[in-house]
């Protein structure tokens, strides 16, 4: 935990001694009363939080803030549903980096019952989030939503934006050729099972390019990161 992140509401509460923050400043960073720590609240500042009280019950602290988080990159990532385990590494990588919205769409060839994952349910998907900014070290969580399908999801994203797609059938180009001005991005991509003709269809009818990383055939969460990652680098923000 880079950056130890609490709801607004838990400040100058107790923390539980169970709670995995309270664990982790207690036992692996060993902080004691009056010791600060690096910590902020989600979506709001960032600062220190100076200890109060830390036993194995619990740990009351007083937050302190220092600033402002640095906004997130107006980029957007439009993947089709995946198994939860590959979702929460999305999602925790996204966070992570600072993207500023994730879209998940059902996907033709997809897994319908993954949109009944516990992962969805009881602020799961807030809590992957919330690791992946403490890591990057940002309050700043992305924006989250779910759509239908390809089209579904295409008429909420705006033409305004820099659309990019990434297939490996039949790409006109890759993604390190392609050139990419400053400005709002989304990076589209199917599922685990890939995408179906129809879908590349769609694609092609709103004019969105498709486009591969490489001859491989790389694992969902893993063409994500690398292909955000490009992105970045191409816009100069990283």
């Amino acid at each position: 935990m880079n950056l130890i992140l609490f709801q607004e509401n838990e400040i100058n509460t107790i923390i539980p001694g169970n709670d995995p923050r309270t664990k982790h400043i207690r036992k692996t960073l060993k902080f004691q009363i009056n010791d600060l720590f690096e910590a902020g609240i989600v979506n709001g500042d960032m600062g220190k939080g100076k200890i109060l009280r830390i036993d194995k019950t619990g740990m009351k602290f007083k937050f302190i803030p220092e600033s402002q988080p640095t906004p997130l990159y107006p980029i957007t990532l439009i993947v089709g549903l995946t198994r939860p385990q590959i979702a929460k590494h999305i999602l925790r990588e996204c966070a992570s980096m600072g993207i500023r919205e994730i879209k998940f769409y059902q996907t033709e060839l997809g897994e319908k019952s993954y949109t009944d994952s516990t992962l969805w349910q009881n602020n799961n998907c807030q809590n992957q989030l919330i690791k992946g900014a403490g890591q990057g070290f940002t309050t700043l969580l992305p924006k989250i939503t779910f759509y239908n399908n390809l089209n579904h999801v295409l008429e909420y994203t705006t033409e305004s934006s820099i659309r990019i797609a990434l297939d490996n059938v039949k790409p006109e180009s890759t993604l390190t050729n392609f050139a990419l001005k400053k400005g709002n991005v989304s990076l589209i991509l199917g599922s685990e099972r890939g995408l179906t003709n129809n879908e590349r269809l769609i694609l092609k009818n709103s004019n969105i390019p498709i486009l591969k990383l490489g001859d491989r055939i790389l694992r969902t969460d893993t063409a994500c990161i690398v292909g955000l990652t490009l992105i970045l680098s191409k816009m100069q923000l990283i």
